[in-house]
């Protein structure tokens, strides 16, 4: 719901703040009108954790490959399996999306998303062939799932013209999208020594990106007035845009790691993972519409250009990455991992076809520097496993606690842009993670492994089971 001014400075502010979004000149001819290419931030990427045992210790395993479900991560890993070995995940996750919206009265609200669902996420074979060691897995790298709406409400200025009003306005947007990426690869890993082992990874990444999106504004202005003040205000003649993207497509990757054995408790661990660049094409189109204030009125006709596709580029962030291992054997392996993700890549984006870049949030006809950044970030995960023995149970019991912090990757306004623009496109927050659970050794060639991995906005439950024949 959006809340009315309640000062006469907050109004002006909240129409500055609209004008500086959406200042675009209105085209003289009917088949013209202002709109923005692409949002931005419909582009987001997350690499999860898909196993039970590296995430109940809070993620950090690149120093701990040495269990079947964590060589996903460092296939330097792989080198320590002398006998043929399987596993497989399953998760539920519970998440909500906390998106910027806007509301006049407070510049700040949030549209909100909770998504649940159940998958199975990671599936491994390891199989030890002469010297080597061969592995394969799919992995499910990432499955973001969004639907919502983003209320933008205008004011409705008495002084100036329809054309005028129409250029200062942001239209409200109701966007369903869904990305996946799912990693299907073969690695083969080499003991050079007992102190050093290496691997390599060949991976195909599909990707799933399925955006539908529209965009209203009112057809009819109150003189004066607000639009849009609630979801139940929006009606189907207030259709502006349709926006649509459908793709499904393979590219090629790959991921390097190395294992190191200091001496007999320490381990140290180093990864690279390349992720390729894909293309979506977006198809746009614009019905009739017309806006009526009072006597005024103003028609656009859907353009003969309605279906034609725009293309972007979707750079998938790469991933380097430390990590620092000590093992106390049959008591103790405590874990840290330092990992960089370079988010900023997915950034490199094209232009549409009148040569406007994505990144251009503000449509003034300006080709200064984009109105939208994106940092790439550092991110600390750490976690212990403590083994323990019971006197009733024959088999050890692995305990285990972790925390990781996930900093913001969202993209946000440039720090040098007007502060009500900032307001508007907020940097993230980071979000905390406290990890946990257990393992079960049902005897020595089989084991089920618990995790559960909870922040602010999120609930995970993942099972993984591994067996070495």
């Amino acid at each position: 719901m959006v809340k009315r001014p309640t000062s006469t400075w907050r109004t002006a502010l909240a129409g500055a703040l609209l004008a500086i979004l959406c200042a675009a000149p209105l085209g003289a001819q009917e088949t013209e009108r202002p709109w923005q290419p692409f949002h931005p931030d419909n582009l987001r990427f997350r690499l999860d954790v898909t196993t039970a045992r590296p995430l109940s210790m809070g993620g950090a395993a690149i120093a701990l490959p040495d269990d079947p479900s964590a060589t996903a991560l460092n296939p330097a890993g792989t080198a320590l399996f002398n006998r043929p070995a399987f596993s497989f995940s399953t998760r539920f996750r519970r998440e909500e999306s906390r998106e910027p919206s806007f509301g006049l009265g407070d510049l700040g609200d949030e549209a909100t998303s909770t998504q649940s669902f159940f998958d199975q996420v990671f599936l491994n074979a390891v199989l030890p062939v002469f010297g080597l060691r061969l592995s394969s897995h799919r992995e499910v790298v990432m499955d973001s799932r969004l639907a919502l709406h983003r209320l933008r409400p205008f004011l409705a200025d008495p002084g100036k013209s329809l054309d005028a009003v129409l250029a200062e306005a942001f239209p409200s947007r109701a966007t369903t999208l869904r990305i996946q990426v799912v990693d299907n690869t073969g690695t083969a890993a080499y003991r050079f020594s007992e102190r050093l082992n290496v691997g390599v990874t060949v991976r195909l990444t599909r990707m799933e990106y399925v955006l539908s999106e529209r965009e209203y504004l009112a057809t009819e202005l109150p003189d004066p007035g607000i639009v849009f003040g609630e979801v139940s205000q929006i009606r189907d003649d207030h259709l502006y845009l349709m926006r649509a993207i459908d793709e499904r497509a393979w590219k090629a990757g790959f991921g390097v790691g190395l294992l190191s054995r200091v001496n007999s408790r320490l381990l140290i661990g180093a990864v690279y993972h390349y992720y390729p660049t894909f293309t979506l094409d977006q198809r746009l189109h614009f019905p009739d519409w017309t806006i009526r204030r009072g006597g005024q009125s103003r028609a656009f006709a859907a353009p003969a250009s309605n279906g034609t596709a725009s293309r972007i580029d979707f750079n998938l962030p790469d991933l380097l990455g430390f990590g620092l291992t000590y093992k106390y054997p049959g008591w103790l392996n405590a874990a840290v991992d330092v990992r960089r993700v370079a988010y900023s890549q997915m950034l490199e984006m094209g232009r549409d076809r009148d040569g406007r870049d994505f990144r251009d949030i503000v449509q003034d006809g300006s080709d200064d520097a984009p109105d939208v950044v994106l940092e790439d970030v550092w991110q600390l995960r750490a976690g212990m496993e403590y083994i323990l023995k019971l006197p009733v149970y024959p088999g050890r019991l692995p305990l285990r606690l972790g925390w990781y912090r996930d900093p913001a990757h969202r993209m946000h306004a440039a720090a040098e842009n007007d502060p009500l623009l900032r307001a508007a496109l907020p940097e993230g927050e980071d979000l905390h993670h406290v990890t946990g659970g257990f393992g079960i050794f049902l005897n020595a060639q089989s084991r089920f492994d618990l995790a559960v991995d909870v922040s602010a906005r999120r609930f995970e439950l993942l099972v993984t089971s591994a067996y070495t024949f």
